[in-house]
């Protein structure tokens, strides 16, 4: 089945900084130089953000931003808009 339709795939990752705080965890998904960020968003054609946790959406007590209060801070999120044909899923 072939859909013209792009599809939108999101995926984000919650990044447990609090049971392992002497790790930068951050620099090493991002990479020297962003580089396995840029590896990483090449091979799976998509766009890939890393996000601190945003104060504001925190204290709004909302449930769309309620996983933002547990103490995972860093959220690696990825963007794909790729055809069915070119579908690759982030399991």
């Amino acid at each position: 089945v072939y859909i013209p339709k792009p599809i939108k795939i999101t995926k984000k990752i919650l990044i447990p900084t609090f049971r392992h705080p002497e790790v930068d965890f951050v620099e090493t998904i991002v990479g020297r130089n962003q580089s396995n960020l840029q590896t990483m968003a090449r091979d799976h054609k998509c766009h890939i953000y890393v996000q601190e946790g945003d104060r504001q959406m925190i204290d709004s007590k909302s449930k769309s931003s309620s996983h933002l209060a547990i103490p995972y801070t860093p959220t690696l999120e990825a963007r794909c808009m790729s055809s069915w044909r070119h579908w690759h899923p982030f399991t």
